[in-house]
């Protein structure tokens, strides 16, 4: 007779079971809940919760209803929007070891992009790369830089003079080719010089791969592993192209660096201080410290010149809706700097509200609106909710810069706010310089050369110059509105064929006399 033991199996397989199952509701019923956020579906999430556009305003709206810290899940991919600067700073400044790590992309893998200081993970690479661009763009170093944007912001007031129907143009080719001078020690002085155009096309691939949702790929990551010539398969083929011809400009732009610089036609550079501190470290290979020189090189241009044009064009749309600020900067020049001369760097701890107008600038035009996003590499607890490893997270800066309780009118264009007051000694509302350029260990390295181009050139225009709205067809001045683009990570803002004259015949006259010093150079 067979004695059947299937049931004396099965007990003992549950009691074998029992206490891990034990241990794991309890750890289920002690995890933290996650952050309150919309409904989620079954297997799509919140997929149907993103905006589409105008990422800042909208999750600002969402904000209102789930709160300063709100989760959503797309696709299984958790995403934490923090909707204050209070619950940025307390996350992504004082947990910034567990929340400096970057989201995977799959497109910045096809185009072998990872070389770029944005899109790289948090580790010893990254820090690296982080010392060696630290070293040219710290406080310190961007005095030493000064010299070369104040030439080049001469050049373009003599350019405005010359064609202030290009005005647009002009502004992006000033920062452009201030910093082709700054990191690779190329004198570019016009738009249609071929550095010009290569690294214009990396800028390009690199702000088109970040536009979140554009790439089917980035959510259904094994369409990678396709060939390229399959119909759909456009991003693959995209990629490798990109991948190609940034490897050669890359090349290129290294090699005429070096170039300039052997032939003495160059002082030191971005690319040539790595390449020289780089010689003591012993863990470096030769092929490595090359690879880390293109990668720096390149990242301080790109990150640099798209943030800077953006801030710039706002200034200009803003002048031109506000003519009372305009004329008030203006006053303020004329008693500081006078009639006689333009202004350089040692008037700006004099000039209080040209100061107070740039602060007002980064924050009303927000570049970056949910800035550039972090990835926590480990679990976190914040406010009793549960944050998983792996989480997306992102600063909603646009929310934080029109935020009530930072802000009184916040909704309206007041450089005043950022003036001191009497017997304070701090600004009476939020410094935007707190979020405008990043938080913790992300921050933008390149933030003292930015501000420094930004008050330098905002300075400039309106010692000389006047700003106003088109004239329309009709004769009369056109209607303008402050617009920005909201298809994009990056926000620019509407630009107009603005009206752009020199304010009187002296001011003329400073920029003809730029002019002939130009030209005697050359």
């Amino acid at each position: 007779m067979t004695t059947n033991g299937a049931p004396v199996l099965y007990t003992c397989t549950l009691l074998t079971l029992l206490p891990s199952i034990w241990i794991l509701i309890r750890l289920l019923k002690k995890m933290p809940p996650y952050p309150p956020g919309p409904k989620a579906f079954p297997i799509i999430g919140n997929v149907l919760d993103m905006p589409r556009r105008d990422f800042g305003r909208n999750f600002a709206k969402m904000r209102d209803i789930h709160g300063d810290v709100m989760y959503l899940n797309v696709l299984g991919q958790p995403i934490l929007v923090l909707g204050t600067y209070k619950a940025a700073y307390e996350l992504l400044d004082k947990r910034s070891v567990t929340l400096s790590g970057r989201p995977n992309s799959v497109m910045v893998e096809l185009a072998d992009m990872s070389w770029f200081f944005v899109f790289k993970n948090y580790g010893p690479k990254w820090r690296r790369y982080r010392r060696a661009f630290h070293q040219s763009f710290h406080a310190d170093a961007c005095v030493q830089h000064q010299s070369v944007q104040l030439e080049a912001t001469r050049r373009m007031l003599c350019r405005i003079l010359e064609s202030s129907q290009d005005l647009s143009a002009i502004l992006d080719f000033t920062f452009a080719s201030t910093l082709m001078q700054l990191v690779y020690g190329l004198e570019v002085t016009r738009p249609d010089d071929r550095y010009f155009a290569m690294v214009e096309r990396i800028r390009e691939v690199s702000e088109d791969i970040a536009v979140p949702g554009r790439y089917l790929v980035e959510a259904i990551p094994f369409l990678r592993y396709l060939p390229a010539w399959l119909p759909g398969m456009q991003f693959k083929r995209y990629a490798l192209k990109a991948k190609s011809d940034i490897h050669m400009i890359l090349d290129s732009l290294h090699h005429a660096s070096v170039k300039a610089k052997e032939e003495g036609c160059a002082q030191d550079t971005v690319a040539t201080k790595i390449l020289e501190s780089s010689t003591s470290l012993e863990d470096l290979s030769h092929n490595e410290t090359q690879t880390m020189c293109r990668g720096v090189s390149a990242s301080a241009y790109i990150a640099g010149v798209e943030t800077t044009n953006a801030v710039t064009h706002a200034f200009v749309l803003l002048m031109a809706l506000h003519p009372e600020i305009q004329l008030r900067a203006q006053e303020e020049l004329d008693a500081v700097v006078g009639q006689n001369r333009l202004p350089d760097f040692t008037d700006r701890p004099h000039l209080p509200f040209i100061n107070a107008l740039v602060k007002e600038v980064l924050r009303f035009h927000i570049v970056l609106p949910l800035g550039v996003p972090h990835r926590t590499t480990s679990g976190e607890v914040y406010n009793g909710y549960f944050i998983p490893e792996g989480t997306i997270v992102c600063p909603n800066v646009w929310a934080m810069s029109r935020d009530p309780d930072e802000y009184s009118d916040s909704l309206s264009f007041k450089p005043e706010r950022f003036l001191d007051r009497v017997g304070e000694s701090k600004f009476p509302e939020r410094d935007p310089i707190d979020f405008a350029f990043g938080f913790g260990r992300r921050i933008c390295p390149g933030r003292h050369l930015a501000d420094a181009s930004l008050f330098i050139t905002c300075a400039s225009i309106l010692h000389v110059y006047h700003i106003q709205p088109p004239i329309g067809e009709d004769g009369h001045r056109m209607k303008i509105e402050y617009e920005f683009s909201t298809e994009s990570m990056l926000s620019h803002p509407k630009m107009y064929q603005f009206d752009i004259k020199p304010q009187s015949a002296n001011a003329k006259r400073l920029i003809l006399e730029c002019m002939d010093a130009f030209l005697a150079k050359e």
